[in-house]
């Protein structure tokens, strides 16, 4: 992003690249203006409120156990939204118009 010039950019990471994404806005807060997970696993016990922008909280409907560790995430962040898709691990790519149209609503309720 400093190469480009850009100064901040919403932030969209699926799989184990939502946590990438969430690590990078944990170190570059000034650098994430909206952070959208999908299917992101971070366990965010040492992440409570240190992330301090909007996020969405993609999910696909695959168990119980991956649904309460996205509530936990959704909870620990201020400003998070957690949006509850059914489908599986590839939501954005089999059901795209239903996670567009959620991200959408995300960014623009936000702008």
């Amino acid at each position: 992003m400093d190469e480009k010039g850009i100064k901040e950019a919403d932030i969209l990471g699926f799989s184990d690249e939502g946590n990438v994404a969430l690590l990078f806005a944990l170190k570059h807060p000034g650098m994430v203006r909206r952070l959208i997970l999908n299917g992101a696993d971070l366990f965010p016990g040492g992440v409570k409120r240190s992330v301090q922008i909007p996020i969405i909280i993609g999910y696909k409907m695959v168990s119980f156990f991956s649904l309460f560790d996205k509530k936990v995430i959704a909870r620990s962040i201020p400003d998070s939204k957690l949006s509850i898709l059914e489908g599986d691990h590839f939501i954005a790519a089999k059901n795209w118009e239903a996670f567009n149209r959620s991200v959408d609503t995300f960014l623009t309720e936000r702008e």
